[in-house]
């Protein structure tokens, strides 16, 4: 496979792997929004039934919660993902200016050899 066929396959798979990084970070942001959310909630009503509670306390409480620990779970696993395919991104960049190098190291060699035939 030449140099540039690899290039045109690593740059479609870089497109599909742009669009699958920009639902992700859309998923990471809504599982943050819903995580912000939950423990919002949880802290009005903990807050709302006592009106001595500190809103250090109703933090800890939040943070104890199950509800709002799976929410927060769920957040870190969309950002992680998110991250993971981040950095695939950066792979393919390197990937591709190493292809690039190889092209035009292809493309001098094909000069050089059409300057200089072999046996003349």
């Amino acid at each position: 496979m030449s140099a540039q066929q690899k290039m045109n396959d690593v740059l479609l798979e870089w497109d599909g792997t742009t669009r699958t990084y920009r639902r992700e970070v859309e998923e990471a942001g809504r599982a943050k929004a819903e995580y912000e959310r939950d423990r919002a909630r949880f802290i009005v009503k903990a807050r709302a039934g006592n009106d001595r509670m500190s809103q250090a306390q109703a933090e800890t409480e939040a943070a104890a919660d199950d509800d709002v620990y799976a929410s927060r779970l769920a957040m870190l696993a969309a950002e992680a993902k998110a991250e993971s395919t981040r950095q695939r991104l950066y792979l393919m960049r390197a990937k591709s200016d190493a292809l690039r190098t190889e092209r035009v190291d292809e493309r001098e060699s094909n000069r050089l050899y059409a300057d200089h035939p072999a046996g003349s």
